[in-house]
């Protein structure tokens, strides 16, 4: 990709929201951001915030639990 192409491109995005996500000792672990090209994206913050919590949350925890096990697994390996 050349610098002219990359300086053509726009960002479509027409709403934003992030969240950091904590793990279970509240330590920052990482950042959500959700995007949409969507002009009409009417929820609000805290109806997302809530959703988010619900039904993302868990899975990432889940996921960041599972990946530093595997990381513990393999430095022991080596």
């Amino acid at each position: 990709m050349s610098i002219d192409f990359l300086k053509k491109l726009s960002m479509k995005s027409r709403a934003y929201f992030g969240r950091i996500v904590k793990d279970d000792n509240k330590d920052n672990v990482g950042i959500l951001l959700i995007e949409t090209i969507n002009p009409d994206f009417n929820i609000s913050p805290e109806d997302l915030n809530e959703d988010i919590e619900k039904l993302i949350i868990p899975h990432l925890k889940t996921m960041l639990e599972i990946s530093n096990k595997l990381k513990e697994d393999e430095s022991y390996e080596n």
